[in-house]
This record gives C-alpha cells, sequence and structure tokens, in this order.
C-alpha cells in the first residue's frame, strides 16, 4: 500500500480513508480498467485476418499486460477474494486472455489462417499459460519479454496452415 501511495503522490492514510485494504484497492483498480480490457478485446476481434496471427496475438499480449491491474496479478492468484472478483468480473465477461483467445483463434480458423484441425480452446489455453507465466515469473527470468514472445511465435507458426 505504501507503494500505491507513493505513485499516487498521497499519504498512506489517504489511502486507508478510500479503501479498506489493499484487496479493496485491487478490485477497484480492475474495475477501473474493465473498459480498455473489453477495447482490447474487441481489437483482438477486429484483427483477424489483418497482420500475422502471432502478431495479433503478441499485441493483444502486450496491450493487456500494460493495463494497471497485472501489477498486482500474483497476490490476484493467491488471493481467493480477488480470484473470485476476477472469475465474476473478467472472465464471464469473456475478458480473460483464454476467452478471448478461443474467439480469436477460431474466427482465424474459419478465415483459413488456423490450420482445421487446431483446437482453438486448447492453443488458447497454452498462449494463456504462456502470458500467465511471463507475468508471474517476469521478476526471475533472464530477458522474459523475448521468451513470451519466443513462445507466441513458437505456437502460432505450429498452427499456421
Amino acid at each position: 500500500m505504501r507503494r500505491v501511495a507513493t505513485e499516487a503522490g498521497c499519504g498512506l492514510g489517504r489511502i486507508y480513508r478510500v479503501y479498506a485494504d489493499r484487496t479493496e484497492l485491487v478490485i477497484e483498480i480492475a474495475r477501473l480498467d474493465l473498459p480498455r480490457a473489453t477495447e482490447i478485446t474487441a481489437e483482438l476481434d477486429a484483427s483477424v485476418g489483418q497482420h500475422s496471427v502471432s502478431a495479433n496475438v503478441s499485441r493483444y499480449f502486450a496491450e493487456t499486460m500494460a493495463l494497471p491491474m497485472h501489477a498486482f496479478a500474483r497476490e490476484a492468484s493467491e488471493d481467493p477474494v480477488l480470484a473470485h472478483f476476477i472469475r465474476r468480473e473478467i472472465t464471464d465477461a469473456g475478458l480473460s486472455p483464454s476467452s478471448a483467445l478461443v474467439k480469436y483463434l477460431a474466427n482465424e480458423q474459419r478465415a483459413g489462417r488456423v490450420r482445421p484441425t487446431v483446437d482453438p480452446t486448447g492453443i488458447a489455453s497454452i498462449l494463456a499459460a504462456a502470458l500467465r507465466d511471463h507475468v508471474l515469473t517476469k521478476s526471475v527470468v533472464v530477458d522474459p519479454d523475448a521468451r513470451l514472445a519466443h513462445m507466441v511465435e513458437s505456437v502460432c507458426a505450429a498452427i499456421s496452415p
């Protein structure tokens, strides 16, 4: 909370007067990110048939990771209240990376840019796991951005016709 107060340019007491605890603050940050997350998902949907599948997925990941809520990804994975919020507000709205990628890959498959034998749900799960791994291990992995880019390129190359 101290870091959040410092970055916001206010005192720690002010943060606690507005938010009961860190969980409440993180939920509010995520709520504020939902409109942008919706736009990012719509942009991914609109990219079907444009650029390469790898470039579209990479752009989607970069824009998703730029959302402030991703700064709290580790604690969201460990806090049951945050996990419930994410499941209810993000996943159920189709805004989770996995949900967005399933829809996108299925549309690319219909457009002939993903092999017909590919399971969009399985590939979306692999790509979403790579993103989750990237977010959770970014501070301990050497060149995490290059590692994620390589994973995306490898998976997308394997599913291309």
